[in-house]
């Protein structure tokens, strides 16, 4: 059996539809996507706990994420 390609996980998020209108497309979705995969694996369960969770590891996600609009909301 050959082994499996790795594929970078945001290659994969690219293809997820953003169902926000157009004026409310800051932060990015892949800002969003990206900060709460680990939040949830690290134990997140509402967006309120996303948000806390980027917050107190705003330093290590910018080491991978521009986020130039800051930790998105968890209004948003």
């Amino acid at each position: 059996m050959p082994p499996c390609a790795a594929v970078p996980l945001v290659d994969f998020l690219d293809d997820l539809e953003d169902p926000r209108v157009e004026r409310a497309r800051l932060p990015s979705r892949h800002d969003i996507l990206v900060t709460t995969i680990p939040a949830v694996i690290c134990g997140a369960d509402s967006w309120t706990d996303v948000e806390l969770f980027g917050r107190s590891k705003q330093a290590w996600l910018a080491t991978f994420l521009a986020l130039p609009h800051g930790i998105p909301s968890h209004d948003t």
